[in-house]
């Protein structure tokens, strides 16, 4: 217990707490207090009168989940999704559209039960582990949802920079910077409200065999191993960019490199953009 709370601890350094960004009111139905389970009116059009996503589409996603891969920590398989996805694609087409109605995420779906993989054969200190996240299968599946929706909105419009998807991304994303970054790009607000609560308060554990740590709350960065990680880190990086005639550059997640043609002996533009 020890070990794993020194590890789950050693994972969430790069938390800070954030003050709550003002949430513009939208005449739509709130939520109570956190933990406070979404459930869906009954009347299909008290909720929104056009579904942001169809049962078709969560039908469609659900029969492309992996049956082998491990369950989340709300022990929900992929496999019974999977199988099931026929029944299931109405009742969650209606709890995932009233949750980017509201901009609210599930607790327990945005829960992460860390996984430390070694770097290498010994490790010997805690930076040896690479921390590998376990998410909900509703989640990823409402995340590769709401992938379509944002897509179009970060690309389509004048001035967004082109997305180029990374590998992997590190906990550097604030939020709130995000959110702003978004709203200059013109992004829809109902859409920001929910990536800031997907992005906040996100509990996370870390699993030792058959050993559970203390539950810890994250509100930086986006979990390893998560849908809208690489395309979110991103954006929040889309405004470090620059193109000239001679020097481009490129980004791997934490890694820039400056690729430029040096003509003649001529690399003032290089070591400047340096």
């Amino acid at each position: 217990m020890e070990r794993a709370n020194e590890l789950n601890d050693f994972f969430n350094r790069f938390n800070q707490p954030l003050a709550p960004h003002p949430r513009p009111h939208h005449s739509h139905p709130t939520l109570s207090p956190p933990d406070t389970t979404i459930t869906p009116s009954s009347s299909p059009t008290s909720t929104q009168s056009s579904p942001l996503i169809t049962t078709d589409q969560v039908r469609g996603q659900l029969r492309k989940l992996r049956p082998r891969k491990a369950a989340g920590p709300d022990k929900v398989c992929p496999g019974l999704l999977k199988t099931c996805a026929a029944e299931l694609g109405e009742p969650l087409q209606r709890i995932f559209n009233l949750s980017l109605q509201i901009g609210r995420v599930p607790t327990l779906w945005k829960t992460s039960r860390i996984v430390p993989v070694p770097k290498k054969n010994r490790p010997s200190e805690l930076n040896d582990f690479r921390p590998v996240a376990l998410t909900s299968h509703l989640m990823k599946t409402l995340e590769r949802l709401f992938l379509s929706l944002l897509r179009p909105q970060v690309q389509a419009r004048p001035g967004s920079p082109a997305v180029r998807l990374p590998t992997s991304a590190f906990n550097t994303i604030q939020p709130t910077l995000l959110r702003d970054k978004l709203s200059r790009m013109g992004v829809d607000p109902q859409l920001m409200d929910w990536i800031s609560d997907y992005l906040t308060g996100r509990p996370q554990y870390v699993g030792l065999k058959d050993i559970k740590s203390d539950t810890v709350v994250s509100s930086t960065g986006a979990p390893q191993g998560t849908v809208l990680a690489p395309l979110l880190f991103t954006l929040y990086t889309s405004d470090f960019c620059y193109n000239s005639e001679l020097c481009h550059i490129q980004k791997y997640a934490d890694d820039t490199a400056i690729v430029g043609c040096i003509r003649d002996d001529r690399e003032e533009e290089y070591l400047r953009d340096w």
